[in-house]
């Protein structure tokens, strides 16, 4: 038996394992779509939400199956703005990934692939004139790379292309070879200066991929022996070369995944942020740690043998992001890595028991330069109390991102920050439209908390996120049975949830104390069938596209029939 065959064997087995414990999440095609691109994906330790947003499989996706787009390796959501927060070293990065559940790759594959690159990568491409040969989902992605390309060209941003055929085949065939070869001298005329890649990942590849897991033992080399008042606490003083490798990953990339909950921003080119990076050029006399306030990370437990090497089991930077990306940029440049360095950070290691304590020194220690509220929120007491609470459901509310992830549990298991704050946003709030097209603006508001404090109100019935996460599976179901493209589905999924909810209830306006009171059991067929028709024909009647689902128009319209339907009195 050849080896080629031996590694089909091993990834279809893990593959059916895989498909059979989440299949009714997925077509058998569709598992391997989302697999795929969760694999190839891993360096980039996206949740199973942000993996999922980013299919575009379906009708109309020429020959497209995801899309996902990253300035300096943060993605890119559809309704991120803040570009001005990128001030130098930017660097654009597109993924496209071809992915098809069979035992071979193909020619056509390519070539359909090819025409639809070569059209859409275009910086002065038409994207309404091509509306009917591409879904919304493929078109909105496009807009969004030359939005965000037009909005840093001042900065010089530099542009990686990535393409990536997966399929459960052993070898490549020259044909298909020579098809990908035209593919990216085609690209490669058309973004001249761009680095662009197109890697064919059979059976083989896709098993070495699965294989890889994020490691829990990092070794960190100390400068000096540490100080430490409990064994469980240290101070020490860490080389900055040494510092850069430990948060460096083999592939050269910063290793985002040992930073608070992979959640926390960069800040960019802020006044203190250009302070550290001018300390770590041009002050070389001095050492750093006399001008920096230092790096504190938590850890899950710590080793120290007295031979300067500190073992971190499961680290956490909870403070100096700003700093450790400030001295990752510096020791990337090829002409930096490879001088003497003498000058020393300063480190202090806790192990903290009690996720309280935890939260405790994240929100104590983040006072050095702005961090955006969505980045501390979840350290709120009431969201370790939403997660406790519903884990005696086998919901696990993923507050501090890819921890179940990371964990094992399944995408159908795992309910994310950000999705509880659209789905009560749609249903307290009343705001399906600002849901669908701003899902981040709640948690990021910086002047006004009376939407978050709201929904995330510690004086609420815990029970109302329970019962609203179940209203929105139940929907999702409903929607799963219906013939309708993802964008369709995404564009009417915070409606339904909202309107169903307000005929469950029979009252225009829902409060938290009528929400914890709903009958989940009248969350059937029937009342589905009759608020998605409803909405369905109002969404088409309006135009039934992205801009009808992020508008205000749809929501009024639906807001007219509640008021008709419910004037009676309260019930509540």
């Amino acid at each position: 038996m050849s080896r080629n065959s031996t590694e089909q064997i091993l990834f279809d087995q893990i593959l059916t394992q895989e498909y059979d414990s989440q299949s009714n999440d997925f077509t058998a095609d569709g598992f391997f779509n989302f697999f795929s691109a969760q694999l190839i994906l891993k360096e980039h330790e996206l949740s199973y939400e942000e993996v999922l947003d980013g299919i575009v499989d379906g009708p109309l996706d020429g020959g497209i199956d995801a899309l996902y787009l990253t300035i300096n390796n943060e993605l890119i959501r559809e309704d991120f703005k803040d570009y001005q927060r990128y001030k130098r070293d930017v660097n654009i990065e597109v993924v496209v990934l071809q992915s098809k559940n069979t035992e071979g790759f193909g020619e056509s594959a390519i070539q359909k692939l090819r025409s639809s690159l070569i059209t859409l990568l275009r910086l002065d491409a038409s994207y309404d004139d091509l509306k009917k040969k591409y879904n919304a989902q493929v078109l909105d992605f496009f807009r969004k790379f030359t939005e965000a390309y037009r909005s840093l060209i001042a900065k010089s941003p530099s542009l990686s292309i990535k393409i990536y055929y997966s399929t459960k085949a052993a070898v490549v065939h020259e044909n298909v070879t020579h098809e990908k070869d035209e593919l990216l001298s085609e690209l490669q005329n058309l973004h001249r200066t761009a680095a662009i890649s197109f890697d064919f990942l059979g059976s083989e590849q896709l098993l070495e991929l699965h294989r890889k897991r994020p490691r829990e033992h990092h070794i960190l080399r100390l400068a000096e022996n540490p100080m430490s008042s409990t064994g469980k606490t240290l101070v020490t003083l860490v080389n900055l070369k040494d510092f850069y490798k430990f948060i460096t990953k083999e592939n050269g990339l910063l290793n985002k995944s040992i930073f608070e909950s992979n959640v926390r921003d960069y800040q960019g080119d802020t006044n203190v942020n250009s302070g550290i990076s001018e300390t770590l050029m041009s002050d070389k006399t001095l050492d750093f740690w006399w001008l920096n306030n230092g790096i504190t990370i938590l850890a899950a437990d710590i080793n120290y043998s007295g031979s300067k090497e500190l073992v971190i089991i499961s680290p956490e930077i909870v403070n100096g992001l700003q700093t450790s990306n400030e001295i990752y940029n510096y020791f990337s440049k090829p002409d930096i890595i490879n001088t003497e360095e003498k000058r020393n950070a300063l480190i202090k290691v806790v192990v903290a028991d009690a996720t309280s304590a935890r939260d405790k020194i994240i929100k104590a220690t983040n006072s050095q330069n702005h961090i955006a509220k969505a980045v501390l929120r979840a350290t709120d007491p009431i969201h370790r109390d939403i997660e406790e609470y519903l884990k005696k459901f086998g919901i696990f509310y993923d507050r501090r991102k890819n921890f179940y992830k990371n964990a094992g549990k399944k995408p159908s298991e795992i309910i994310g920050l950000p999705l509880l704050a659209q789905i009560l946003m749609s249903i307290l709030m009343g705001r399906p439209d600002t849901a669908r097209a701003r899902p981040s603006t709640l948690l990021e508001e910086e002047n006004d908390d009376s939407a978050y404090k709201l929904l995330f109100n510690p004086e609420s019935n815990i029970e109302i996120y329970k019962i609203s996460i179940e209203i929105m599976r139940k929907a999702d179901e409903f929607l799963k049975g219906i013939e309708l493209t993802p964008n369709e589905r995404n564009n009417l999924r915070f409606y339904l949830i909202y309107d169903v909810a307000i005929r469950a209830l029979k009252t225009a306006k829902i409060t938290p104390e009528k929400l914890s009171r709903i009958k989940l059991d009248l969350i059937a067929t029937p009342l589905l069938e009759e608020s998605f028709n409803f909405i369905f024909d109002k969404y088409k009647t309006l135009g039934g596209d992205d801009k009808v689902a992020k508008g205000a128009i749809l929501l009024s319209e639906i807001k007219k029939m509640q008021e008709k339907l419910f004037i009676q009195p309260d019930l509540f």
